[in-house]
Formats: structure tokens, sequence, C-alpha cells
């Protein structure tokens, strides 16, 4: 089912590396704000990687995809686990 329009999405450490059911739902977020700010969140950097793949495939041509790293981390190292670490 089809998400209804939005102007701003929020997407909290999404788990997109175990696949599966995660193509539909990014695929879904990502094309129900066609021209709004679609913001997520992940902790590492191989699930970064992952969304940014997942993101492409479901883009209007259009769209602007940006990776930041979360300057929380600039003044604070880095630990395994490192919630909200890179902003897309």
């Amino acid at each position: 089912q089809n998400l209804p329009l939005s102007h701003l999405v929020l997407g909290i450490h999404p788990e997109v590396t175990t696949g599966g059911c995660w193509f539909r739902i990014i695929g879904s977020i990502v094309q129900s704000c066609p021209d709004g700010l679609c913001v997520f969140s992940t902790f590492y950097e191989f699930e970064m990687k992952t969304l940014l793949n997942m993101i492409d495939m479901y883009k209007p041509d259009s769209a602007v995809v940006e990776v930041f790293c979360n300057p929380y981390y600039k003044e604070n190292e880095k630990q395994s686990y490192s919630p909200m670490c890179y902003i897309i």
C-alpha cells in the first residue's frame, strides 16, 4: 500500500541491511515525498551505503541526495555504536 504524499519524512535507523521488506518500505517512503524533504539517519557507514543504493533506485531524477556526518562526532569520538552518525 502506498503512503500518502508528504512534504517531510523522518526515518530514524532503518535496518536496511537486512533486505527483504526494506526495499518496499524505503521505496514507498521516497516516492511519498517527491517534492519534499526526506531525512534518514543511520548508525553505521555500511547502513548508510545500503540506504543510498535503495534511495537511488526509487528517487526521481530531479532529487538531490546528500550525506552528512553528524557534527556531534567532530567533537566526540565515535564508538562501535554511534547513534545517528550519518544523516542522509
